[in-house]
């Protein structure tokens, strides 16, 4: 709810506690060894954030925020891979990851 009616200028606090969240929860449920589960929230949030940022019918801020973090969640799924190696999930959302740094910059030649 907080990503689809966030209050005005709270956009980044929004998307902040959203990664935040599943973060802490991929950790804890790796920590209880089910990294399956925690690669799913991974993945979550990445393409969620994604979507987000890519869509022109949101919020500007909104939008900029979701990339800014796309970056995190994109780190937060490498490490997952280094630290608990192949899962196809991961692969599928990073080989779909289309969360361009500047989508919301036209392109200057």
């Amino acid at each position: 709810q907080l990503i689809e009616t966030p209050e005005r200028g709270r956009a980044e606090d929004c998307v902040v506690a959203l990664v935040v969240s599943h973060h802490n929860l991929a950790d804890f449920l790796a920590g209880l060894g089910n990294p399956d589960a925690a690669a799913v929230h991974l993945c979550d949030v990445h393409e969620a954030l994604t979507a987000l940022g890519l869509d022109p019918g949101r919020d500007p801020g909104l939008r900029r925020a979701a990339l800014h973090h796309c970056r995190q969640t994109r780190v937060a799924l490498l490490r997952h891979l280094c630290a608990h190696g192949f899962d196809p999930i991961i692969f599928r959302a990073l080989g779909s990851d289309e969360c361009p740094l500047d989508a919301l910059d036209p392109v200057r030649h």
